[in-house]
């Protein structure tokens, strides 16, 4: 059994197989049937007189581990029968064993290069024993050149030859995994469209919505910044009032607290000159300014002046939520902020606003597949839908309307101990033609363009 591991290819030889010169289909397979490589005589390649299919890597790893067989189907010359042809049906197990998760090494290649590295060591040390220059001696050197050079050809050329290997395997892949790529993004694409539609809605509708509510906090905290200005423009002016005023008393006071004194040292030099005792309880006409005097002329505490100032209390912090307005904590003009919706479905919809997401269930990805049984045997097949009935002794049916793009009409019936009589419109050619309903077995068959194939497997 020969492994093939991964990143290599097959080339099998299909020359033993007598009678597939023509047209054929071959399918091959590991340990499920679903998976499959698909040849036909199409993708055969002739080489010195020999008869080859090639299945690359990007092929192989399809299908997964295990050992490679196939089915073939194909016409081959029968002079037992009216139209000379016969349809045959192959199976076989080839001798590859398919192993997808080890590496291809490059254990050659080392080789090699371990192979030059001892030949250059060889090399080496053979010169460094020469001392004579005979022609022996120089022949094993030239020997060992030419060794040594034919060794490090052969590594290029095998180098060159892993080289476009990979390079070929690596743009199977690099094509398969584009065309992938492309068809996912195109559908994401679609997707991403319809997205892009609802949230520019939706952030437009917020949008709006953020615009009220911004602007409701831009003109609150305006209005809070205003009454903090008034609040300390007032603040500054009270303080400033107070400040003259007290400033404007202690004046007055100091002025009649000079008076005081000069009206009290003239009465106590007075007093002396006359031989008199001053006491503090004595008045004179002739300092009636003195004794009239407030009280706060002579204690100078605030309290003691009249018609004292109203002084307001300390500023209260202005509070949102408090509702009368004789509070200090009121907050007058207060902007109504309009709730904000958290979902979407509160908003009103504009016309041709998309309320969900695009049903895409039709698009053309999928195969689907209706079971007759032994019913509908006479029918009008829909395009691209896989039609199943079972074992059916006759078979009427028509094409239906196609869709505008690529049409195929699939459908597949059983054989029984009497071969099914198959009847399709006359504008259907067969690649196989003309067919030939077998008993027993079981049909699969594909017409698109107006072009028939089909094939059948024993039941």
């Amino acid at each position: 059994m020969k492994r093939i591991y991964k990143n290599s290819d097959i080339k099998l030889d299909l020359t033993s197989l007598k009678g597939i010169e023509g047209k054929f289909i071959i399918k091959f397979y590991t340990t499920n049937k679903e998976f499959f490589i698909r040849k036909t005589d199409q993708d055969v390649v002739v080489e010195d007189e020999k008869i080859y299919l090639k299945l690359n890597w990007s092929e192989l790893e399809v299908i997964g581990d295990g050992v490679l067989n196939y089915v073939i189907n194909f016409i081959s010359p029968d002079a037992d029968y009216d139209d000379g042809k016969f349809n045959n049906t192959i199976s076989k197990t080839t001798d590859y064993y398919i192993c997808s998760n080890v590496q291809v090494t490059e254990e050659e290649t080392e080789s090699i290069v371990d192979i030059v590295a001892e030949l250059g060591v060889s090399l080496n040390e053979e010169i460094a024993r020469s001392t004579s220059k005979d022609t022996e001696h120089d022949d094993a050197i030239t020997n060992m050149d030419m060794a040594a050079a034919q060794a490090l050809v052969d590594l290029n050329d095998r180098i060159g030859i892993e080289a476009q290997v990979r390079t070929q395997t690596d743009t199977i892949l690099s094509q398969s995994i584009q065309e992938a790529k492309e068809e996912v993004e195109s559908t994401i694409k679609e997707i991403d469209t319809v997205t892009s539609f609802a949230l520019t809605d939706l952030n437009e509708r917020v949008s709006d919505s953020d615009r009220v509510a911004t602007q409701a906090l831009n003109n609150l905290n305006d209005r809070l910044t205003y009454e903090a200005q008034v609040r300390t423009q007032t603040d500054n002016i009270l303080s400033q009032s107070i400040q003259e005023a007290k400033d404007e008393i202690e004046t007055t006071v100091s002025e009649v607290d000079t008076v005081t004194s000069y009206a009290l040292n003239d009465l106590k030099e007075s007093k002396a000159d006359k031989g008199e005792a001053y006491t503090k309880s004595e008045s004179d006409s002739k300092y009636v300014v003195a004794a009239n005097l407030a009280e706060v002329a002579t204690s100078g505490d605030y309290n003691d002046l009249t018609n004292l100032p109203t002084i307001p209390a300390a500023q209260v912090q202005a509070d949102w939520n408090v509702t009368s307005s004789s509070s200090k904590a009121y907050i007058k003009h207060k902007p109504t902020i309009p709730t904000v919706p958290t979902n979407v479905s509160a908003f009103t919809n504009d016309a041709g606003y998309l309320t969900q997401h695009q049903d895409i269930s039709t698009k053309q990805d999928k195969i689907t597949i209706v079971n007759h049984g032994t019913n509908d045997t006479t029918f009008t097949l829909t395009p691209n839908v896989y039609h199943i009935w079972g074992t059916v002794a006759s078979l009427t049916l028509t094409l239906g309307n196609g869709t505008g793009y690529f049409d195929e009409y699939m459908f597949e019936f059983t054989s029984g101990t009497t071969p099914t009589v198959l009847n399709v419109p006359n504008s259907v050619k067969w690649v196989n033609d003309p067919i030939s309903i077998e008993s027993n077995m079981r049909y699969q068959v594909s017409i698109a363009n107006n072009i028939g194939l089909i094939v059948g497997v024993s039941v």
